[in-house]
């Protein structure tokens, strides 16, 4: 297992690193470049990560913008849409909830508060200034 998990573990890592800090280099001046998008710079993430990723593998130019293009049109809207709006319930809709007969009022409040909580949470979440995405 150590053999064969190990180089795609460090790749993996490697390139969530990189984009982090490729993505915190380009918003490091928030109150400077608060007309750009921040999809722009996702973008961009993805197209230098791209180019770099695919230079090692081919080495020959074509391969680096062969990757540029990839990532930058293909892969970045892709994993934006996936960050942004891809979710397992995208209407935002509670299941349906049936108690039990021995269910007292204060255990539905309870449940009914860490629900609005679990709500507050989600669209704190999708605010587009909350946390690095």
């Amino acid at each position: 297992m150590k053999n064969t998990m190990t180089p795609y573990m460090l790749i993996g890592g490697s390139v969530t690193l990189s984009y982090q800090l490729i993505f915190d280099y380009l918003r490091h001046h928030e109150e400077g470049n608060n007309d750009r998008p921040l999809f722009f710079d996702h973008m961009k993430a993805l197209t230098i990560i791209g180019a770099f990723s695919m230079g090692i593998y081919g080495g020959m130019p074509r391969f680096w913008f062969t990757g540029a293009f990839i990532g930058g049109m293909l892969v970045a809207p892709m994993s934006w849409w996936l960050i942004k709006q891809g979710r397992l319930n995208p209407q935002g809709r509670h299941s349906n909830i049936f108690y039990e007969n021995s269910v007292n009022k204060d255990e539905i409040e309870r449940i009914h508060h860490l629900d609005a909580i679990e709500s507050l949470g989600t669209a704190l979440a999708s605010q587009p200034a909350y946390g690095y995405f």
